[in-house]
């Protein structure tokens, strides 16, 4: 309980001062903060874009949440995205780390700088190596966690949720569970209603 100040005499008196407190930085776990985070990089971008051009378009198609991914047509371009959207960020005080490229060139830079290079790391949840610039995602971690014997639509929507693809590359195989998915309401199967053995066996 916060009492009133008190005068010199011992009086108590009211006041209307308000203490207001404001953060300098961006706290994690606010249920705000990554509105916060992409409200303050795309702010950022509409700002720098006629200093940094080519950073400023890439952070407004190509950030997503705290993961930046981009493309370039040869070294030099990667290079010379890497230097700019660095140093765009560093204006607000937001230093870039665990940087990975199938670039020999940039990796150079990086060995120079000290910085230590990645192989293997993930481009939006999906698995990518960066020496054979492939990406991969392991389809068995998904299907292994689908149940054995009669399934129902919602573990049939469970098991179709799990393919976590932002990039949209494996659709060609995701698609088929979006399929069976359409079947079982274009049939009018029930939530926890056995599935049909031919949808079963797909």
């Amino acid at each position: 309980m916060v009492q009133d100040p008190q005068d010199d005499k011992g009086n108590y008196y009211t006041t209307n001062e308000v203490a207001t407190y404001r953060f300098t930085r961006l706290p994690f776990d606010l249920t705000c903060s990554s509105f916060l985070l992409s409200a303050t990089v795309r702010e950022l971008a509409i700002k720098k874009r006629k200093g940094f051009p080519k950073a400023a378009l890439l952070i407004d198609s190509n950030m997503f949440m705290d993961d930046f991914v981009a493309g370039a047509d040869d070294g030099n371009a990667a290079i010379g995205i890497y230097y700019e959207f660095t140093t765009l960020m560093k204006t607000i005080k937001l230093p870039m780390a665990k940087w990975a490229a199938s670039c020999d060139e940039l990796e150079d830079i990086w060995k120079a700088q000290g910085r230590e290079v990645q192989r293997t790391t993930q481009a939006l949840g999906v698995d990518w190596d960066t020496e054979s610039d492939m990406l991969s995602v392991d389809s068995r971690d998904i299907l292994d966690k689908a149940t054995e014997g009669p399934a129902n639509k919602r573990e049939l929507l469970q098991t179709t949720a799990r393919f976590y693809d932002p990039l949209v590359l494996f659709s060609p195989l995701s698609v088929t569970g979006k399929i069976l998915f359409q079947e079982t309401w274009c049939r009018g199967l029930r939530w926890e209603e056995i599935l049909p053995h031919d949808v079963r066996v797909r």
